[in-house]
């Protein structure tokens, strides 16, 4: 059964705040609450419908080809990947009838310019194609031709937990199996120095993968 966007948000029992475009920055909490929080990247603005669902991958040529020249140690079973073979295997993960593309969360942090929430997800948008810092996960996002055109909700929590972002991810993959598996994107992991395996078209396999928690292996940072 295909996620809404509110269907994840109440999943961590919590409730989306307010939508924003891609790049538009996230306003601060209202009241100067907590500024930590979850979000939710998706191909509509509507929570509680599937609007916008597209049959195919917009993958952008341009893109895969900045992330293989900024990365020349991806490998792609076992080999160098041209741009058309990288791009047809990140492509083939696309689920057509789903809207959410990846979730995110924004913990503590020692400079705080606009809350947690709004620099992590700048720091998203902003980091490059092939960048390892300040946002390296959910790189396969902006391989998409319509990056522009996406849309970030958002929800602060005032007691923000990490399992919030682990029940995000718990509900979409509960909802995708046993189908191919392209979004929501933090499945994939955050390196770029990683290997695709033909034997498990649905992961992206980094070559070493530091654990963090007992939910690592689905958590970009």
């Amino acid at each position: 059964m295909p996620s809404t966007v509110g269907s994840l948000f109440a999943a961590a029992s919590a409730k989306p705040q307010g939508t924003v475009r891609w790049r538009q920055g996230i306003p601060p909490p209202r009241g100067g609450g907590s500024g930590r929080g979850i979000y939710v990247v998706s191909l509509t603005p509507a929570t509680d419908r599937l609007d916008g669902t597209l049959p195919t991958c917009p993958i952008s040529t341009a893109a895969v080809r900045a992330l293989l020249e900024a990365r020349p140690e991806l490998r792609l079973d076992g080999g160098r990947p041209d741009v058309t073979h990288l791009g047809e295997r990140l492509a083939s993960f696309w689920c057509p009838d789903e809207v959410v593309l990846y979730v995110g969360r924004a913990g503590p942090r020692k400079r705080v310019m606009v809350s947690e929430l709004a620099d992590r997800v700048t720091e998203y948008c902003t980091t490059p194609l092939g960048a390892r810092s300040p946002h390296a996960g959910g790189w396969p996002l902006k391989t998409l031709a319509n990056l522009n055109e996406v849309y970030v909700h958002f929800a602060y929590c005032a007691n923000y937990i990490f399992g919030s972002r682990c029940a995000l991810v718990d509900a979409t993959q509960r909802r995708l199996a046993p189908r191919r598996r392209m979004r929501p994107w933090a499945q994939l992991p955050s390196q770029y120095s990683c290997a695709v395996d033909q034997a498990s078209r649905a992961a992206i396999r980094p070559v070493a993968l530091a654990s963090r928690s007992p939910c690592s292996k689905w958590m970009p940072p």
